[in-house]
């Protein structure tokens, strides 16, 4: 396999407070990698030190064959999109854009070319004169990927690049990710809470937790072990807790967790399921306000692995357990 990006024992220490742990990984060119799990598990940590601006405090790393200590030169390797932004808020965004394509030492008529295509593919073509002060969220994630697209890097580092995009732009930045791999072979490393963005862009998916590599796989290796399971939500009112607690009692049910007022059932699908889980809501004194069934996703499969939530659509969860 032709490495792009190799980690050994990879740690990070925020003073006593560890960021990562001991992290190995071997990441191919050309590949796509997502980071998932929730805050604070370590993802932007991870990113930021293979992007030079932390020093990792054990371990060492290699991207394209450069070491970890060899700042300048990793750098002139990287495409980096990182939290937070960091923009010029008193020049327009093409000035921005132009100051870090001129740190590469593009020529000018090079600068204008890529600087014209790339406004236009984020299309911000029509606000590329105007001051960044007075960009939205969404604008300036475009513009930090406008700039970290523009000397193209071999390597892009991405932090959660799409919250603030409108859905058709996620859409075409995903098409563009997978371009910029199958056509250039180009590796990206992306940290994202979106499960949906985990499936559809990345080759391989890293579970972290507490700073800790869990697990990792293709997206289908690690979904296949809940194919064969059923994902059931309920809208309650009342009585979220017992009844979590009555539903575990359910023939083929495997794990109950609470999502604010809603449960989320993972089961082995049978005849009478769906029946056998309303009259349990019914006998736990809950009333049951909707019902839905889903196929399982990455969210899931972290829950399952490590009990701990993730943001967005599987947030505020827990795992029931006990007995009424």
């Amino acid at each position: 396999m032709d490495l792009a990006i190799e980690i050994e024992n990879l740690t990070y220490d925020y003073g006593r407070h560890p960021g990562i742990g001991g992290i190995d990984l071997r990441v191919a060119r050309g590949e796509i990698v997502g980071l998932l799990g929730p805050n604070g598990s370590g993802k932007s940590t991870l990113l930021k030190v293979l992007a030079t601006w932390y020093r990792p405090t054990r371990g060492r790393y290699r991207i394209l064959g450069v070491a970890s200590g060899n700042e300048a030169r990793l750098r002139q390797l990287l495409g980096v999109v990182l939290q937070p932004d960091a923009h010029f808020d008193h020049l327009t965004g093409c000035e921005n854009a132009w100051l870090w394509a001129a740190s590469f030492g593009l020529p000018r008529e090079e600068i204008m070319l890529r600087l014209k295509a790339l406004f236009e593919w984020a299309q911000l073509e029509a606000e590329a004169c105007d001051l960044v002060r007075g960009y939205s969220y969404g604008m300036r994630r475009k513009l930090s990927l406008i700039e970290a697209l523009v000397h193209r890097p071999p390597v892009l580092l991405l932090d959660e690049p799409s919250p603030g995009l409108d859905y058709p732009a996620q859409v075409k930045l995903w098409q563009q990710l997978r371009q910029l791999a199958r056509e250039n072979g180009v590796t990206v490393m992306v940290a994202t809470n979106d499960v949906r963005e985990a499936e559809t862009v990345c080759d391989r998916v890293v579970f972290l937790s507490r700073g800790r590599l869990v697990a990792q796989g293709s997206p289908e290796a690690l979904l296949a072990p809940l194919r064969a399971r059923v994902r059931v939500q309920i809208a309650l009112a009342g009585r979220v807790s017992r009844v979590a607690a009555y539903l575990l009692q359910v023939s083929g049910v495997e794990q109950v967790a609470q999502v604010e007022d809603k449960l989320q059932i993972w089961a082995v699908p049978h005849d009478g399921l769906l029946a056998r889980v309303v009259e349990a809501v019914g006998e736990a004194g809950g009333r049951l306000l909707s019902l839905q069934v889903a196929e399982p996703h990455l969210g899931d499969v972290f829950l399952q692995l490590t009990g701990e939530e993730m943001p967005r659509d599987v947030a505020n969860q827990y795992v029931a357990e006990g007995t009424p």
